[in-house]
């Protein structure tokens, strides 16, 4: 008797998990419908944002299936929003959507080579999101989140190393690698610290280094203010609030980690493309 009982509670809790995960695909499903109508759009993303933000633990699976299943037939609002909607997850559910950041990461990956650049422009700002409010716990595990979500983006930009924006992407690359790479040197350790906190900062510090990483800015200009940028404020932070020599020293070499070994590889790989802007 007890046996059956717990069968029967098993049972029924996969039908309540199933019928769960039913209607939640059917109102995305509705949802979805309306975005693709000019004239419920609106309807739709309020709609969207309400499911986001009330979603629970069970309902987070199924609910990142349905909007990483879209494809290039789908209205370009409609990828649009999907590709928001990862940004929206992580605002309200940073903790429960770990298991789901490569799923997330690749289908933004796959959608920077969409042919609406409105999809590419919303690629790009939930990637900062992203890398905002997951990267924002201030512990160790900032840094694996961060290269979590560089990584696929190299790998895709991997191809297009016939391309003049290679040069932008191997220098970017290196300079990640310089900094993220294992290594006792203190300096090096303030960097880390300093770039994951510089992408937490939002708006243009945000974007614009995602951009940089997406490759849809690839402009050695905009590679040296935003990696110039973090050295400062990674030296700032350093110094303040009373510097010592060693600090003194320290920054010193945060600069040449940062600053001067990137001028120093766009000079060797892309000097001829940097000279076209």
């Amino acid at each position: 008797m007890k046996a059956n009982s717990q069968m029967k509670g098993r049972g029924a809790s996969r039908v309540n998990v199933q019928q769960v995960s039913f209607e939640l695909k059917h109102k995305v499903i509705l949802a979805l419908n309306k975005l693709a109508d000019r004239d419920t759009y609106q309807i739709g993303v309020e709609e969207f944002d309400k499911l986001a933000e009330c979603l629970t633990s069970e309902k987070i699976a199924p609910f990142v299936s349905c909007i990483l299943d879209t494809d290039s037939e789908q209205k370009s609002a409609v990828r649009k929003e999907c590709v928001r909607l990862m940004g929206t997850l992580a605002k309200f559910h940073r903790a429960l959507i770990g298991p789901h950041v490569n799923k997330m990461v690749a289908s933004i990956v796959k959608r920077l080579k969409d042919s609406d650049s409105v999809v590419r422009d919303a690629c790009v700002e939930t990637m900062g999101v992203l890398a905002s409010k997951l990267s924002n716990h201030g512990d160790e595990s900032d840094d694996g989140v961060f290269v979590a979500l560089v990584r696929p983006v190299f790998e895709a930009l991997g191809e297009q190393n016939k391309q003049p924006v290679a040069s932008t992407i191997n220098t970017l690359a290196n300079s990640v690698y310089q900094v993220f790479s294992a290594s006792s040197d203190e300096a090096r350790e303030i960097m880390r610290q300093a770039s994951v906190d510089y992408l937490g900062r939002g708006g243009i510090y945000t974007s614009g280094a995602m951009a940089l990483l997406s490759g849809l800015n690839p402009r050695p200009s905009s590679l040296i203010f935003h990696f110039s940028a973090m050295a400062v404020f990674g030296v700032g932070r350093l110094l303040l609030p009373f510097p010592s020599p060693k600090r003194l020293w320290i920054g010193a070499k945060l600069i040449w980690v940062r600053v001067f070994s990137i001028i120093k590889i766009l000079i060797w790989r892309g000097y001829l493309y940097f000279t076209k802007y």
